[in-house]
This record gives structure tokens, sequence and C-alpha cells, in this order.
């Protein structure tokens, strides 16, 4: 019973746990926004994946219209909010 076992993070999978999940790319996809060299999968396609509804919102307006669809799809639905650099 070898090998090294994963970090326990968001999902039971490597990386920050829930709270601390941060960046991600403008688009909503996979990527580095953080600029920290820590790649971050896009969490609203990782939901689409997983059978739930995803969205990024980068405005007030977005998040609005965001939470609003949320709330009258089945199941569940991520909405990524960026952090402003800094």
């Amino acid at each position: 019973m070898g090998g090294a076992r994963p970090q326990q993070g968001f999902g039971g999978v490597g990386g920050p746990g829930p709270g601390c999940v941060s960046g991600g790319a403008a688009s909503g996809e996979a990527g580095d926004a953080a600029g920290d060299g820590v790649a971050r999968p896009g969490f609203p396609a990782l939901s689409r994946a997983y059978g739930g509804a995803g969205a990024h919102a980068a405005s007030p307006a977005e998040l609005r219209d965001a939470v609003g669809k949320a709330l009258t799809t089945p199941g569940p639905t991520v909405i990524e909010v960026p952090e402003p650099p800094g």
C-alpha cells in the first residue's frame, strides 16, 4: 500500500478547499488568471461536464443574470466570479 495520497481539497481532489478556490481564466475555462503558475480548472465547464450548469460572471449585471438563471435551472449550477487582481 505505497504511493502518495492526493491532498484533499475541492471535491476530494488535490488543490485548494472550498472557499479557497480562486482564479480561472476570464473566459470561464481552465487557466492561470491569478498569475501564480497554478492552473485551475474552468469550474463552469467542470460543472457542465458532470451534468450541472455553469456560468461566468465578470460584472454585477452578469452575476444577477446568472443567479436568476440558476434559480430556474434544475440541478446544481456553478457561478464563477473572478476576483480583481491585487
